[in-house]
């Protein structure tokens, strides 16, 4: 489950100034990448199984994108900056699901995947959350202070709105199975 709000607030205060403006973007990615690493996971009704769910936020295109910004004192570019930068991280990311993975509770046939599934972003759920990201961003007025930023909750909510297609086999033994198993925009948490 990716961090708490606070936590993500907390850590975009303590961000460090980047007087030169050559370590901000990197900043910022790694940053993000802290609080959804290895700690964002598929929503129920889908199960890991006995392995975990691994998720690697690809934060050099993050930071590649937010570092190529030439400073300009419209706040609209660094915000779509951001909102462009995190999609493009997200739609490159790598979510793992081991194989004995389900959804629950298990219909007929059963949906426990017999072999680690593709995994891949579903795009109309990435495209909605980087719409509304975009959204609040630009609604959102400039914070005096750091702590005060929209930007760490509305990168958290982006995150809390995308979602997974996963496809694999199911678990029905030969000769009857394995069948094709498909769970399509599952959420996460």
């Amino acid at each position: 489950m990716i961090d708490a709000e606070s936590a993500w607030k907390s850590s975009w205060a303590d961000l460090p100034l980047d007087p030169t403006g050559t370590v901000g973007g990197l900043n910022i990615a790694n940053d993000v990448d802290s609080h959804v690493t290895n700690k964002l996971s598929l929503a129920a009704p889908f199960s890991p199984g006995p392995s975990p769910i691994l998720f690697t936020f690809q934060k050099s295109i993050l930071a590649g994108i937010l570092s190529s910004l030439v400073a300009s004192p419209d706040p609209v570019v660094g915000r779509t900056a951001i909102a462009t930068g995190w999609q493009s991280a997200v739609l490159a990311s790598i979510l793992i699901v081991g194989a004995g993975a389900s959804t629950t509770p298990v219909p007929t046939p059963p949906t426990q995947f017999s072999a680690p599934p593709v995994v891949v972003p579903t795009v109309a759920l990435v495209t909605l959350a980087y719409n509304a990201l975009v959204a609040e961003l630009l609604a959102a007025p400039l914070a005096e202070k750091a702590e005060d930023s929209a930007v760490p909750v509305a990168l958290r909510n982006a995150f809390l709105a995308i979602g997974y297609d996963v496809t694999g086999l199911n678990s029905i033994i030969p000769p009857v199975g394995p069948l094709p198993l498909v769970a399509l925009a599952v959420g996460v948490e």
